[in-house]
């Protein structure tokens, strides 16, 4: 079964940079951990850690690109994270 977090970590490998730019975005949003006692908040978490995309969310930031921000957002919020859990 597809999910939508499949899709997004395939779109995230698309060279167009607004589309990966919006992929560094909705990932942002779905680490982004308001409540870490939540066990749905700690497998959002599980997911993003486990899908493979955070060599290319690393090079983001890396490279400088348009999605700087909201990469190492999602670096942040997956060690930040971890640290609460």
């Amino acid at each position: 079964m597809v999910t939508i977090v499949d899709i997004i970590a395939t779109l995230i490998y698309i060279v167009d940079d607004e589309i990966v730019n919006d992929c560094c975005y909705a990932f942002k949003h779905l680490t982004d951990v308001e409540e870490p006692e939540e066990e749905l908040e700690k497998a959002k978490l599980d997911i993003i850690a486990k899908i493979e995309v955070i060599p290319k969310i690393i090079s983001l930031i890396e490279f400088g690109k348009k999605s700087f921000s909201p990469a190492l957002r999602i670096i942040g919020n997956l060690t930040a994270a971890d640290n609460k859990f």
